[in-house]
C-alpha cells in the first residue's frame, strides 16, 4: 500500500491538466478523471497494475507526455515485483509451517512406533 501511495502521489505530480490544451482533449480528460485526487490515482494504479482496460488511460497521457510512459512502466514493474515478493513470502512461510507440522507428526509417529516396539520387547 505504501508503494501504491507513493506511486499515486508521484502520478498526481507528474500528470496534471494541461492548461494549453482544450478541456475536452483526451489528455486532460484522462488526467482529470484518473489523477484528480489520491484515491482516484490509487484506483487508477490498481487498474494499471491489474491490466484492466488501461489503454484508454495511458494512451492519451503517453502521447502528450513521454515521461508518463516511464512512469507507467516503472509503476507496473515495481508494483508487480512487490506483489510477487509478497506471494513468494506467503508461499515460503506456509511451506515452512507445513514442514514444521510434518516434523511434529513424524516425531509423534516415531514415538508411537517406539512405544509399540517397547511393548513387544517387554512381552518377549
Amino acid at each position: 500500500m505504501l508503494l501504491m501511495y507513493i506511486a499515486a502521489v508521484t502520478g498526481m505530480e507528474l500528470i496534471k491538466v494541461d492548461q494549453e490544451l482544450p478541456v475536452d482533449h483526451p489528455y486532460n480528460a484522462a488526467a482529470s478523471l484518473c489523477f484528480r485526487d489520491t484515491m482516484d490515482a490509487i484506483l487508477t494504479l490498481l487498474q494499471v497494475f491489474s491490466f484492466d482496460s488501461i489503454g484508454g488511460i495511458y494512451r492519451p497521457l503517453v502521447k502528450q507526455n513521454v515521461f508518463c510512459f516511464v512512469y507507467f512502466v516503472l509503476a507496473m514493474l515495481i508494483l508487480s515485483i512487490a506483489l510477487m515478493n509478497l506471494v513468494t513470502a506467503v508461499m515460503v512461510n506456509s511451506s515452512l509451517d507445513q514442514a514444521s507440522q510434518d516434523k511434529e507428526a513424524k516425531k509423534a509417529w516415531e514415538a508411537a512406533r517406539k512405544a509399540k516396539q517397547m511393548e513387544s520387547l517387554k512381552k518377549m
